[in-house]
């Protein structure tokens, strides 16, 4: 596990750190760039934040996916689930029913 998937993961709701889309980002702050820092640098940084956007995004679509496969999955079982009860009531009764014929 890298340095963000670990951020990533220990981040809670109420963390301030944590990202909001609708937050504007104070590069001031965030940057771990100087300003003294060379252009083949500073395009190598932007590589390399390109790259875990990229890793981040596969992530996120990933885990998008996983959550639409488990909703579904979810729902079958409990489809299933209902079923079985259905079924089972209705085995009750009638065991019930011819029970108490004899």
């Amino acid at each position: 596990m890298n340095q963000v998937e670990s951020t990533v993961e220990h981040t809670t709701e109420n963390d301030p750190r944590r990202w909001n889309e609708e937050q504007p980002i104070d590069a001031s702050i965030t940057s771990s760039v100087g300003s003294s820092t060379s252009v083949p640098e500073l395009q190598n940084h932007v590589a390399e934040l390109e790259s875990k956007v990229d890793r981040e995004t596969r992530r996120r679509m990933s885990l998008e996916n996983e959550v639409r496969r488990l909703t579904e999955e979810n729902r079958k079982l409990q489809d299933q689930a209902h079923a079985a009860a259905t079924q089972l009531r209705r085995f009750t009764e009638w065991f019930f029913k011819n029970v108490k014929r004899q």
